[in-house]
This record gives C-alpha cells, structure tokens and sequence, in this order.
C-alpha cells in the first residue's frame, strides 16, 4: 500500500503512534522527519513515546541508509529531562565553562570554545533526595562551578540508554559518502563523540604519537649524526621494528573487536589496507635486512604521521582541507597525464637515434613541460622548437591554470565542511578505540597507576638506549624488551576502570547546550515596533486593522 501514495501523504496519514514511526524506519525513512513534525504537534511527550520503540540498531540502519533522517529521529529523542524537585533543586540556567585542571585548559587551548557540556550517567531525570536533601555526585559538575565564562544553557538527554556502543561508532564512521557528513551536525552524536575522546581514546592517541615523535628523532639522529658508529643505527632499527610489531599487534586488537560486534567485513577497508602496509613496512628489515628503499619509506611514514593532530580540533580543521585535495585533482591530473605522453612520445619521434636514450627524453620533456626549461637541442631543429613552444605555452598556460582552479575550487569545498569531516575522523579515531578496548582488558588498574607504570617503561627504553649507544653491550634482544615496554605503555592508555560505558548498568548522554545570545536584527525591531503600534492602537480603528493585516502577512 504505500508504493500507492507519495511520501508527504503517507507522512499525513499515518496514524500519530510509535510504531508508524517503526514502520518509516523500517520500510521509507525520508517519511520520517514530516510524520515527526506532525506527531510532535499532538504530542507533548514524544521523546519518551518514541525511546520505548527506537533502538540502536534502528540508528545504525539509519545512519548508513539516510544520515539525514538519522539526525531527525535523535533531535526527537533528546528533550528536556524531568526536575524531581524543582524548588529544592531546579535545573541549572547557567553553568561554567571554565577549565578545571591543566588538561582541561590544554584542551581549551588547542580547540575552539566549547558549546556543550557533555556527561554519561546511569540517572534518566535529574533526580534529588528529599529525605537526605542530597542529590548525585555528578551533579556537582553543573551547580559547583562559578569561575568565569558563565553561559545560559538548556540541558537535554538523549532517551536511548547505552549508545555509546561500538556497533554505533561503526555506522557513523563506516559511510564513505561525502552525503554522510550531515549526521554529525547533530548535538547528541558531537556530545557521545567528545565523551568517549577525552575520557578515553585521547590517551591512545597521545602514546601513540609519543612514539612516533620518539621513531623519528632517532632516525633523524642515525641519519645526521656519524659519530656514534653502528651502535645508533642497531638501537634505531631496532626500537622502529618494535614498534611495527606493536602497530600490527594493535591492528590485530580491531579486527578482533570487529568480530565481537559480527562485522568482521567492516575492517576490510583501505584506511586500515593502508594501515596495515605502514605499520609492516619497518618489518622489512627484521625480515631482509636494512636497504636505502626500505629506509626511505619508513622515513616518510613517520614524518607523515606528524600530520595527524586528533588532539587539536582548531588545528585539524585547517589541515584537514589540504589533505582532502587529492581526489578532487584526479580528473585534472588525467589530463594533465595524456597531455604530457603525447608530447613526450612527439618528442622522442622527432630526437635523432643517436641523441639519446628514451630515459633522456623523459627528463627532458619534464623539466620543458613542468618548469619551462627550453632545450638546448631544440633550437637546432624548427620543427621540434615549434612543437616546444606549443608545449610549454599548453602546459604553463593551460593545464597550470586548469591546476590552480581545481585546487582553489576543492579547497574552498573543503574547507566549508571540514568542521564536519573532523567529526567524522574522529567518530572513526573512537570507533577503532571502543573496538579495541572491547578486547583490552580495562579494568586491571587505576589511570593513575597506569600512568606510573607507562613512565617506568618509557624510562627503561630510555635508559636502555643510552646504554647501548654509549657502547654498552647486553646479552639480550632489545627488539623483544622494546616491544615489552611500547606495548606496556599502550595497554597503560587502556586502563581507565571508571569509563562509564564499561559499567552494566544503563547510561544516557545529557548534555548543556549554551545559548546563543544574538542581537536583534532590523526586521526583528521593525516588527517590535508593529506590534508595539498594534498594542496601543483601537481596536476598531481602519489604520490599525491594516497595519494588522500587513503584520500578518510579514510573518
């Protein structure tokens, strides 16, 4: 029957229940957002209505079938949570947005000020003990605070419990499509992202990029510094080959966790194709021995990986747009490519048999074509210094111009949704760590404890390493003692028992959403000033009944 009526209708005649709802998700989701805004006219308590039938996996079919209807249906599930004693303990109006701790203004410093003040607690009200006349602990967060900036805010709760889960992450950050990117202009899915990054993956990230600064300095110091004879380079190749046992062992962790959820195939994409070459290129050596082709790609590979700043969002957003460059020059680059064979294969037709090898030829037409070198051989032939005119007229005037268009062009693209492209790496940053700390065992320690233990390994790699390049030898592998401690400070990353989606018991995302206090505009004072004239005007006057009319027609 509902191939029979177009979208809109179904949308107006569906009968006002959940399972209408269920049954748009389900069958047709662009009906969903008109039939939401046409239940939530009738119905007060939709939120709590629709929570009863909505799961996550309605969410995931949705996020990778219709992102735009995704975010819809999460609007309607965050409302206003419930006060149970609204004259004791009100809900707050105002919170403070000011750090706390020294991480707390790191992080304020490397990313735009924040909007929203997120948590994931068990309680689904805002609840409060009228016998003891005490309310929860993490209320605290909110009423406890008064250090400058103080924001208006209007708390919401997402109704669905537990959807910080790794099957949700998945959908979010599973989605190539650039159509995909509007899901994440949602409050809750920024809010549940935010949580699960800096109480948790932030730390998996910061090891991370630890060692790879500490890969790189010794590579930089193997290759300018001489004077300390083979001992450098040993300890050098020795702790990049460890850490390329740690990378692959961490990749095996997610494709673990891949399996737990039943999504064994979502792992098999290019990103962790790309992955997995990376992180098992410095094995090459461990394999074949050191070679200057192997030492040169594991030199770009970490100097690379310097581009990926996860922790700064105001950074990546300016990175991101130049990294994204690529595909959208691959047309331009086609043509380019035709253009510069064809003139290279006119070039060797016209070069005397004895003038060189086609080897010669090619560096010739590229240093012609892409620099606009004129040959010295060219101006003895007048055919040849026709076609080498026509050439780098084409190339420099042509294809150049074609080249900064397309790169102008994508980059202002780019640069408009790289907001939401970051949302998306790090939606798939914390998918890859729910996934792997699903296998990690999380629980064994405290973070200040794994602190402790993640500097003692770091110091034992350290000291061991100052050791061997000072010319003391040990009877022991140091790739298997450097691959001891690097894996003991990524399992430490791990330990962080008070996560909250690690407890049994159901969790929701709130959040305080500060409110944006704008100016009125022009139209907004002309039409005060109509209804200010209205208000004192008769109510039988002819002037007042037209300026009446107007209004309404203005709105």
């Amino acid at each position: 029957q509902m191939k029979k009526l177009t979208g809109e209708q179904l949308a107006q005649l569906a009968p006002l229940s959940s399972e209408s709802a269920l049954t748009f998700i389900r069958y047709d989701p662009r009906c969903l957002p008109a039939f939401l805004e046409r239940k939530q006219n009738y119905d007060t308590d939709m939120a709590r209505e629709m929570a009863q039938i909505v799961e996550v996996a309605h969410l995931c079919k949705l996020i990778l079938d219709c992102p735009e209807v995704a975010g819809v249906l999460l609007n309607a599930l965050a409302d206003a949570p419930y006060c149970e004693c609204e004259e004791l303990h009100p809900l707050p109006t105002k919170i403070s947005f000011a750090p706390t701790t020294i991480f707390q203004r790191w992080r304020d410093l490397l990313n735009p000020a924040r909007t929203c003040y997120p948590v994931y607690v068990p309680d689904h009200d805002w609840r409060f003990d009228v016998a003891r006349f005490e309310a929860p602990e993490w209320h605290g967060q909110f009423t406890k605070r008064s250090l400058q900036p103080i924001r208006d805010v209007v708390f919401k709760r997402c109704r669905i419990p537990n959807i910080i889960d790794a099957t949700f992450l998945s959908a979010l950050s599973h989605s190539e499509e650039e159509s995909s990117l509007v899901v994440f202009q949602n409050t809750t899915i920024r809010c549940l992202l935010d949580l699960i990054w800096w109480e948790g993956a932030i730390g998996v990230d910061l090891v991370q990029c630890l060692l790879s600064l500490w890969c790189l300095m010794l590579l930089t110091l193997d290759t300018f510094s001489s004077g300390y004879g083979e001992e450098l380079a040993t300890i050098t190749w020795d702790f990049v080959t460890a850490r390329a046992l740690v990378d692959v062992l961490h990749e095996v962790v997610q494709l673990r966790g891949h399996m737990k959820i039943g999504q064994t195939l979502h792992y098999c994409t290019l990103g962790n194709v790309f992955d997995i070459i990376r992180c098992a290129l410095p094995m090459v050596v461990l394999l074949q021995g050191k070679s200057r082709l192997v030492h040169i790609l594991v030199v770009l590979v970490y100097w690379m990986r310097l581009l990926e700043v996860n922790a700064s969002e105001s950074m990546s957003c300016e990175l991101l747009p130049i990294m994204h460059l690529v595909r959208g020059l691959l047309p331009a680059s086609i043509v380019a490519l035709v253009g510069f064979c064809s003139l290279t294969h006119a070039f060797y037709i016209l070069v005397d048999s004895d003038c060189g090898l086609p080897a010669d030829v090619f560096l010739d037409s590229f240093a012609m074509l892409i620099t606009g070198d004129i040959p010295e051989r060219a101006k003895s032939d007048r055919m040849r210094l026709c076609l080498t005119y026509i050439s780098i007229l084409a190339f420099t005037v042509f294809f150049l111009n074609i080249f900064i268009g397309v790169i102008s062009e994508n980059y202002n693209k780019q640069k408009q949704i790289s907001d939401l492209v970051f949302q998306k790496n790090r939606a798939r940053l914390c998918c890859t760590y729910m996934l792997r700390a699903s296998v990690v065992p999380g629980r064994l320690c405290s973070k200040r404890c794994a602190g402790l233990i993640a500097l003692l390994a770091m110091g034992l790699s350290l000291f061991l390493q100052y050791l061997v390049i000072s010319g003391h030898g040990f009877p022991i592998n140091m790739k298997l003692v450097f691959f001891a401690c690097q894996a003991t400070m990524l399992w430490c990353a791990y330990q962080n028992p008070s996560a909250p989606w690690l407890k049994l018991e159901a969790h929701y995302v709130w959040y305080a959403e500060a409110l944006r206090l704008e100016a009125p505009s022009q139209l907004d004072r002309i039409q005060a000033q109509l209804e200010e004239i209205l208000a004192r005007g008769a109510p039988g006057d002819e002037a007042t009944k037209v300026l009446r009319q107007r209004s309404d027609c203005n709105v």
